[in-house]
């Protein structure tokens, strides 16, 4: 039972998505990819708990952080911030679509066609937006290690 509640862990930690964690190979592979890359260690623009900083971004909005902390605590909390943004910004999109469709069916008469199709518009780039959001952004953390990006860049880092 043991072994296989260890194997459970250890699948479960290696299922999601992590970038390459040397950030010179980080570096490279991204740049080799065609990111713009720019690489901070020991800089005086790095906050005091941030040891190293990467960050990439490519053609088609891909993007990737991945911060070294200085602490263990510093990362768990940052990971945590962004793990409640990311939440925060998905419930807001998902009311966001609740309102513009409580609109329609409340008011759709004092709409104009143009006004509706606009509307539902919004409503269909807003269900994209959050669609995206699900499948191609990805965050972890590897001990003082943090990450977070769109999927595509975390396997151009490798």
């Amino acid at each position: 039972f043991t072994l296989v509640l260890c194997f459970t862990c250890v699948l479960a930690l290696t299922s999601c998505s992590k970038p390459e964690l040397d950030f010179d190979d980080a570096k490279d592979n991204l740049e080799s990819a065609d990111y713009n890359v720019t690489l901070r260690e020991d800089d005086d623009d790095l906050d005091p708990n941030v040891e190293t900083r990467l960050s990439a971004f490519g053609d088609d909005d891909e993007f990737l952080y991945i911060i070294e902390f200085k602490d263990l605590n510093s990362a768990r909390i940052y990971y945590k911030t962004l793990k409640f943004e990311l939440k925060s910004e998905k419930k807001s999109i998902k009311l966001e679509i609740k309102e513009l469709e409580h609109l329609l069916k409340k008011y759709e008469d004092d709409l104009s066609s143009d006004e509706i199709d606009d509307i539902e518009d919004e409503i269909k780039d807003l269900e994209k937006e959050l669609e995206e959001m699900n499948e191609d952004y990805t965050m972890g953390m590897w001990g003082k290690v943090v990450w977070y990006g769109t999927a595509e860049a975390v396997d151009d880092s490798k």
